[in-house]
């Protein structure tokens, strides 16, 4: 089955060491132990961090790759039968693109090599660890490693336990937005190349490289930082920026949890000492940046709070802060407190109009589509856009962006009762039929039934797909309180 789905950077970079590593040892094909070794050995992708999850031993499976790998002979055909298995379960999973997770998956489907019987001798199902990595199935639980003591342990007391300095904290507490980008996960941005420029060109400053956004809530503040991100990941960005990642931090994850004075603060030190040992590589992105006049002090006003943590950094250039937030928070923290608005420059963003907003619209609604398992016409979407002129307390696209979200929801919700029952599968049945299907695809006469299964699941899926009108997009505003014929002019949640 032939599907026109391209490899996120990840995965490519795990083929592309494998057919270098092939080359090496003087053969024209990929095997499976080749694969499964490079996967390994990058350590980056959804497929390592899951083997890392359920606690594989890494070590061990790379030593027992490198030595299998030595003696092997693989043919083209062999090389041909994993990359359709590849192709085959991103398909399935119907997400627009391969990542290491669909590598992992296929060879696993082998039933064969190193990772699979790791996998069999310590008793993991093989189709629950897949529905897993295709997000049917939430948490599974660790290995039990042989020489690992398999007697149950009573978790010590919050009380009782020692206080220990925290570690990999952006790790535990942020999202690596270029990474996301890798994943294929972050939705396209459209537009703002204005202010997406203005924000890189702030980023290379020597001194004060640290844009703040600042604009109404729902102007698409945030999708600029990820924006930026989206240009360090294709390398449009000028060279001193070519091997930044931006982490956007969560700071309040970071306050959940301290119990002890100076628990927070620890955490800070922490995280600023993991900044400036990459070298100015990571660029911080704080959210509502307001909150850090004052977080980490409780209610009443100190030196301790996160702002004049983060000053003296600041000042000094030892890394660059991306902050979002509103105007009127902006004047109501940021402003007050003169050292720490000198330290950040402006970017404003202003409401897109509703034009450029149809053009957002258009830009993401193939990953709409993707979700909710239906269509929408560009006619559907220049309508979504005329009726939110009529909404005033919510801004543009943000107001846009939800009705398009809940039209699909409308959609499908009042289609599945249509769909006979036989056939009205969500997603996740058909993802899990889909495994099952694929994981029994042999060689041999049971083939051509495997195959049938495979389409008649996929045809279940057409005929489960649902396409959005404008009946749809009334009934979620009718059912909002909004008329969408007469000039209302109120807003839904």
């Amino acid at each position: 089955m032939s599907n026109d789905i391209k490899y996120n950077q990840n995965a490519k970079n795990v083929l592309r060491l494998a057919k270098e590593r092939a080359e090496d040892l003087g053969v024209d094909s990929i095997s499976l132990s080749n694969a499964s070794l490079s996967l390994i050995e990058l350590r980056c992708g959804f497929g390592v961090e899951a083997l890392i999850d359920i606690g594989a031993p890494i070590e061990e499976i790379e030593a027992s790759l490198l030595n299998e790998i030595a003696s092997e002979k693989p043919t083209k055909q062999e090389e041909n039968e994993l990359l359709e298995a590849i192709d085959d379960l991103a398909f399935a999973e119907n997400i627009g693109y391969i990542g290491t997770e669909h590598i992992l998956m296929a060879i696993l489907s082998f039933k064969t090599g190193v990772i699979y019987e790791t996998f069999k001798n310590n008793n993991v199902d093989i189709l629950n660890f897949i529905g897993y990595l295709f997000g049917v199935v939430d948490s599974l639980p660790p290995l039990e490693i042989e020489n690992e003591r398999k007697t149950p342990v009573m978790a010590p007391s919050a009380l009782t336990m020692p206080y220990t300095k925290p570690q990999n904290v952006l790790h535990t507490y942020g999202t690596d937005l270029v990474e996301r980008c890798r994943c294929g996960k972050a939705d396209p941005v459209i537009g703002r190349e204005e202010e997406i420029s203005r924000v890189i060109k702030i980023l290379c400053r020597k001194n004060k490289s640290n844009p703040v956004l600042i604009g109404d809530a729902g102007t698409g503040k945030t999708c600029i930082a990820e924006g930026v991100a989206q240009r360090i990941y294709d390398g449009d960005v000028p060279p001193q920026l070519q091997h930044s990642t931006i982490v956007s931090l969560d700071i309040f994850a970071m306050l959940g949890g301290t119990m002890y004075r100076g628990q927070f603060e620890d955490k800070i030190k922490a995280m600023l000492e993991e900044v400036k040992e990459s070298g100015g590589l990571i660029i911080l992105f704080i959210d509502e940046i307001h909150n850090i006049v004052g977080a980490g002090v409780g209610d009443s006003e100190g030196t301790g709070d996160l702002s004049n943590i983060l000053k003296p950094a600041l000042s000094r250039g030892e890394f660059s802060c991306i902050g979002a937030t509103t105007v009127n928070e902006y004047k109501k923290h940021i402003e007050k407190d003169a050292a720490l608005e000198r330290r950040f420059q402006r970017v404003f963003v202003d409401e897109p109009s509703g034009e450029d907003t149809f053009k957002i619209l258009k830009g993401i609604k193939e990953s709409y589509c993707l979700y909710h398992n239906g269509t929408i016409s560009n006619l559907s979407l220049k309508y979504i856009v005329d009726c939110c002129l009529k909404i005033d307390d919510r801004k543009f696209p943000d107001k846009a962006i939800d009705l398009l979200d809940m039209s699909f929801t409308e959609a499908r919700c009042t289609a599945k009762a249509k769909i006979p029952r036989k056939v009205c599968r969500d997603n996740g049945e058909i993802d899990r039929l889909l495994c099952n299907a694929i994981l029994t695809k042999r060689k041999g006469e049971q083939s051509y039934f495997v195959d049938q299964k495979i389409k008649r699941i996929y045809e279940n899926r057409e005929i489960n797909k649902v396409k959005v009108t404008k009946k749809h997009i009334n009934a979620v505003l009718k059912g909002a309180g909004i008329d969408p014929i007469a000039k209302r002019r109120v807003g839904f949640q």
